[in-house]
C-alpha cells in the first residue's frame, strides 16, 4: 500500500525492531448532519426539546451510545499479530499467536487502548457543531449541524453502519 516504518515498542511483547508495512489503509469519511425546525423563535417562548440544537445533540448521543460498529479482527490485523507472535515474550506470544482461541480475551483489552481500538473497528467522532448566532443568542437556531468523521476498517462495515445511523431519528 503506502509503505511503513521500522518501529520499536509498537507491538506488545516485542523487544526488538519491527517492520510495520501498511497493507491495509483505513478510509476516512466525513458527513454533514443537519437538524432543522420549520421556524426559529425566541428561546424563552419555544419548547427547547424540539429545537434544532436539542434534536442534533440527541442524535449525537444516540449514535455514540448505540455502538454502531462492532469490534473484530480483520484478516489483515489478525495476520499482523500472528506474524509477530514468534517474536513476542510470554504471555503475548501465546495470546496473539492464537487469536482464534484468545481473541475474546484480547479484544476487550485492546478496546481500552485508543490506538489498538482503531485497529478493530470503524470509529466515529463528531468534530464540529454549529447552531445559532452570537449576535442574537436569545433566538433559537432554525438549523444546527455537525460534522461526523468516520475512520473505517472495511467499506462493507462502513456502509452497513451508515444504514443504522440513517435510521436514527
Amino acid at each position: 500500500d503506502e509503505g511503513g516504518a521500522i518501529t520499536t515498542g509498537m507491538v506488545p511483547g516485542v523487544k526488538g525492531k519491527s517492520a510495520m508495512v501498511a497493507v491495509h489503509e483505513k478510509s476516512r469519511h466525513m458527513y454533514r448532519c443537519v437538524a432543522s425546525r420549520s421556524v426559529k423563535g425566541h428561546g424563552g417562548l419555544n419548547p427547547s426539546s424540539d429545537s434544532a440544537i436539542s434534536r442534533l445533540t440527541a442524535f449525537i448521543q444516540e449514535v455514540e451510545k448505540s455502538h454502531i460498529y462492532r469490534s473484530s479482527f480483520a484478516p489483515e490485523v489478525k495476520e499482523t499479530f500472528v506474524a509477530h507472535a514468534p517474536y513476542m515474550s510470554f504471555p503475548y506470544n501465546m495470546l496473539f499467536g492464537n487469536l482464534g482461541v484468545f481473541g475474546p480475551v484480547v479484544k476487550p483489552i485492546m478496546q481500552r487502548i485508543p490506538q489498538a481500538k482503531a485497529m478493530l473497528s470503524t470509529s466515529i467522532s463528531f468534530t464540529t457543531i454549529f447552531g445559532g448566532t452570537h449576535e442574537d443568542p436569545q433566538i433559537q437556531a432554525k438549523e444546527a449541524e455537525t460534522t461526523m468523521f468516520l475512520r473505517c476498517v472495511r467499506e462493507d462495515d462502513l456502509l452497513a453502519g451508515l444504514e443504522k445511523i440513517k435510521a436514527i431519528d
